[in-house]
């Protein structure tokens, strides 16, 4: 049987930012499953996270860290053994993309809305 792995980021990412270069977040099994690292939830340890250039590994409690610019995807490389909660159109949940502006307006493409700052964990 796997286990429901959940990530902390905006659609369930728990992220926090630094001066907006650096995100902070925890890869967790979601235990109840809605969607919220609790106290009784625990971390990960060695898991892949990833902004698209740099990978970090999450700690004994299942933080990470890595550098975010005002462009980025962050996701979770699945650990075996573990899955990821799906969305209402039956898809992952392991990512969050994160555009402060937004996509360029000049495109014929509706693109991505602005994203909120990082929250704080």
């Amino acid at each position: 049987m796997l286990k429901q792995l959940f990530v902390t980021a905006g659609l369930a990412f728990c992220l926090a930012v630094t001066a907006q270069t650096t995100v902070t977040g925890y890869v967790y099994v979601d235990q109840n499953n809605n969607g919220q690292f609790d106290k009784k939830e625990t971390g990960l340890a060695d898991v892949a996270v990833s902004n698209g250039r740099d990978i970090a590994a999450t700690d004994k409690n299942g933080l990470y860290q890595l550098p975010a610019g005002a462009d980025e995807i962050i996701f979770v490389i699945k650990p075996s053994g573990y899955r990821f909660k799906n969305n209402a159109h039956n898809l992952p949940e392991f990512y969050y993309i994160h555009k402060p502006q937004g996509s360029p307006q000049a495109s014929k493409y509706r693109g991505v809305a602005p994203t909120p700052p990082f929250p704080k964990i």
